[in-house]
């Protein structure tokens, strides 16, 4: 195993300086023409809170004693209507109905208007612009060029040039 690792390094290294030979990477500087922003749209949905106002009716803490109230005083005047035992007790049950009906309505009357905030959250398409980069014009041996690049690179732009052989099948 540790044969056939250390051949293959072998020739992985041969390769690599013959490569290296045939083709050499040097650095060079061209001059920077010019530099635009590049900007893109974006859209996008984004949560937005929405509010708005609510008008209700106050419900008081506890409307009963209006219907107690309402209701006993119907039944004593519906009672009074009567004129023998029967007739009073319907008078009185009809009564404390509608006495207690009223006092309820009396009640609702009563009752204040109260405005409360409600909010929610939307999802709302929201467009906005962002730069992505850089386009770059430059100068290298009297000719023009132009790339993208993701940072402004300043007067001069540094320049890998790969210098390789013609390799044709007759000598010169």
């Amino acid at each position: 195993m540790k044969y056939v690792l250390f051949k293959w390094l072998s020739v992985s290294m041969v390769l690599i300086s013959m490569s290296s030979t045939a083709s050499e990477l040097k650095t060079q500087y061209g001059t920077v023409l010019s530099v635009k922003p590049i900007i893109e749209l974006v859209k996008e949905y984004r949560p937005v809170k929405v509010c708005r106002e609510v008008t209700r009716k106050a419900r008081p803490q506890d409307d009963s004693a209006n219907r107690l109230v309402g209701g006993i005083v119907g039944a004593v005047i519906g009672s009074k209507l009567g004129h023998d035992r029967g007739e009073k007790v319907v008078g009185a049950a009809a009564g404390a109905v509608i006495g207690s009906n009223i006092g309820e309505a009396m009640a609702e009357s009563h009752k204040s208007l109260k405005r409360k905030r409600v909010c929610r959250f939307e999802d709302r398409m929201q467009e906005y612009e962002r730069q992505s980069g850089y386009r770059v014009v430059y100068r290298y041996m009297g000719q023009n060029f132009e790339t993208e690049m993701p940072y402004d690179p300043g007067p001069e732009i540094e320049l890998e040039v790969s210098v390789n052989p013609v390799i044709s099948g007759e000598p010169n």
